[in-house]
């Protein structure tokens, strides 16, 4: 039999009751319109279409625009209190001046009461440095630090003495003009001024370099004199019969000393010195007076597979501290030969900055008994690399 097929009713909205209940569809945008409630009522005998319409259309009221106040000017014959800002203080150039070579020369030949700081290179400070002058540490980025933050354990400047000097004079070893001051000279003339609390003393910064001044004035400078007991000998010839583990303690920089055991068990000696810290290079030699010196022990034997570059570094932290707070330092091993310089040799890269080349023969120039193995001359050589690779070493 053929399927008639029956098309479905229109369903229309309608006010006239029908059997089935019709599926109200409700939103949030119908609302019943005879209802007094904020919300729509859940009774369906009370809904129906008709009683349902869609929400007014809600416009915001204009917006309404507000005039400024005029602002009441102050008549010509009144003053008006202005608002005035406090420039906080800076260098002041009334304090600061150049002085040339001449000058200088003047000043210290006619003993005027001035106050030196050199404020370049302790390396070269323990070779020259103008007459009476004082080493003030502010060549590095960490002495400089450290001055700043803690000036009166890291320098030797006197507050007492800067304000009753008539006057405080500043080089280093590459002074131009006042734009190309070094951050040395800056951070040094920074924390003099600050320590300038009941006079203003003129600081006088010098023109020219200090290896311009001693050029022109040897006699006004003064280099580093041994006393007998630290003195090397680069002037004596050395007997062949001559006991090198009696070799004298030998002066390398301001601070650094190298010697032999025989100076590290000779308390006098050490007292004399001043030395107040010890680093011991040997296996088997004790630390001598361990209870009135700092020592740093490094157990190392004088032989072809020894290992002291891992030690370098250590070193360094242990002698530069000391140094940097103006203490001294004696590197020893048994004879103050072969270990010991080597210790020294590796300090001296890093703390001036050489190539082992110049370190090792600026050594042996103060203590001509010095000769590390071939062993240790290549691990320096490595150092030096290591250095290099830091941008550390020349």
């Amino acid at each position: 039999s053929t399927t008639t097929r029956i098309r479905p009713t229109t369903l229309l909205l309608t006010d006239v009751a029908i059997d089935r209940p019709i599926p109200y569809l409700r939103t949030c945008f119908s609302y019943p319109l005879t209802s007094s409630s904020r919300f729509i009522s859940i009774d369906d005998k009370d809904l129906s279409p008709a009683k349902f319409s869609s929400l007014p259309v809600i416009t915001s009221p204009p917006t309404k625009r507000f005039r400024p106040q005029t602002l009441t000017l102050a008549p010509k014959n009144l003053s008006v209190p202005v608002l005035s800002t406090t420039v906080s203080p800076s260098i002041s150039s009334s304090s600061f001046y150049f002085i040339d070579s001449s000058t200088l020369a003047d000043k210290l030949k006619e003993n005027v009461q001035i106050i030196i700081f050199d404020c370049g290179s302790p390396f070269r400070y323990s070779e020259n440095r103008v007459c009476n002058s004082n080493l003030l540490r502010v060549s590095d980025r960490i002495s400089r630090k450290r001055l700043k933050t803690n000036s009166s354990k890291h320098s030797i400047i006197d507050e007492k003495q800067l304000n009753e000097c008539d006057s405080i004079i500043l080089y280093d070893d590459h002074t131009d003009n006042f734009q190309e001051l070094s951050a040395g000279l800056k951070c040094a003339y920074a924390e003099i001024q600050r320590c300038l609390t009941t006079k203003h003393t003129p600081i006088f910064i010098l023109k020219c370099s200090f290896n311009q001044f001693f050029s022109l004035y040897p006699d006004l400078c003064e280099s580093y004199v041994s006393s007998k007991n630290e003195s090397s000998l680069s002037s004596t010839p050395i007997s062949p019969n001559f006991d090198l583990q009696h070799y004298p303690m030998t002066h390398i920089i301001d601070g650094l000393f190298i010697g032999s055991e025989s100076n590290a068990r000779n308390l006098e000696e050490l007292s004399s010195t001043q030395i107040r810290h010890i680093v011991n290079v040997t296996s088997h030699v004790p630390a001598y007076h361990s209870d009135q010196f700092n020592y740093y022990h490094i157990s190392a034997d004088d032989t072809q597979k020894q290992n002291l570059l891992n030690h370098f570094d250590q070193a360094y932290k242990f002698i530069h501290k000391a140094i940097e707070n103006n203490e001294k330092v004696l590197v020893h091993c048994v004879a103050g030969i072969s270990r010991s310089p080597a210790i020294v040799i590796s300090f001296l890269m890093r703390y001036a900055q050489m190539n082992m080349k110049d370190a090792y023969e600026f050594v042996k120039k103060k203590r001509p008994i010095v000769s590390p193995n071939i062993n240790f001359m290549g691990q320096l050589l490595q150092y030096e690399t290591k250095l290099r690779e830091q941008n550390i070493c020349i």
